[in-house]
């Protein structure tokens, strides 16, 4: 579906309110709305759009709707909102200056590396637990610059040991994927 046809749109979102329950077709559809809102440099919006599917009116899943027990299947769609949204969040921060999206960012960092570190250690195949490894790193790597500038905005040391939390914990990944790839390694040959 072209989502930068505007007619493409009305029509996916026709049929999301004529099939509500049709809930994988509503995340597809959001996240690639929230993509074309995010291209076009409308964060706000797309933060807004992403919302839908991660916000649930279920309380024992928190504040997103999203629980990260062991045991929860997550869809792909889902980590995919989370990180647009972290993204979007990130972006707004550093254009308004406001240290409300920052914050924000970082809830939505946290959860998302929760996410992605719980699903790298259920997969069974090496590679995709290296590429999963790989991107988790990237958010831990965003999440410690997130904390670094509320540290240096306000000088509250509880931000700087967030942010030394989180070096800890991207290490921690690095040393894994990379003690697993040489395992696999010793195991193939």
């Amino acid at each position: 579906v072209p989502f930068h046809d505007p007619k493409a749109i009305d029509l996916c979102f026709d049929y999301l309110n004529k099939y509500p329950a049709d809930l994988i077709a509503k995340e597809y559809v959001i996240n690639e709305y929230a993509s074309v809102l995010f291209d076009a440099g409308l964060y706000r919006d797309a933060v807004a759009v992403l919302n839908e599917i991660l916000v649930s009116g279920d309380a024992t899943k928190g504040s997103t709707g999203i629980t990260t027990e062991a045991g929860s299947r997550i869809s792909e769609y889902t980590t995919d909102a989370l990180s647009l949204k972290y993204k979007s969040l990130n972006l707004l921060a550093k254009e308004t200056g406001s240290r409300n999206y920052t914050l924000q960012a970082i809830e939505t960092g946290k959860l998302l590396t929760s996410i992605l570190d719980r699903n790298r250690m259920e997969m069974s195949e090496d590679e995709s637990r290296t590429n999963l490894s790989d991107n988790s790193r990237v958010f831990y790597t965003s999440l410690i610059e997130n904390y670094c500038s509320l540290y240096l905005s306000s000088e509250d040391k509880g931000y700087i040991e967030n942010a030394f939390e989180f070096s800890e914990k991207s290490k921690m990944s690095g040393f894994l994927a990379a003690t697993r790839q040489m395992n696999a390694t010793n195991f193939s040959i």
